[in-house]
């Protein structure tokens, strides 16, 4: 069972690696000029259901 401390751990961890993602997509896009859709998901042109035709 997880305590606490752990869960608390691994909140913050998944916080810290969403805001690091967040900043290099927006750098990306300003140097590309490209501009992030939310309604397409991020990865949704890798792993099996993008092979589907």
């Amino acid at each position: 069972m997880a305590r606490h401390a752990e869960i608390t751990a691994l909140l913050g961890n998944r916080v810290v690696l969403e805001a690091l993602s967040g900043l290099a997509r927006r750098r990306r896009d300003s140097r590309s000029g490209t501009v992030w859709d939310p309604a397409v998901p991020l990865l949704g042109d890798r792993g099996p259901d993008a092979a589907s035709p």
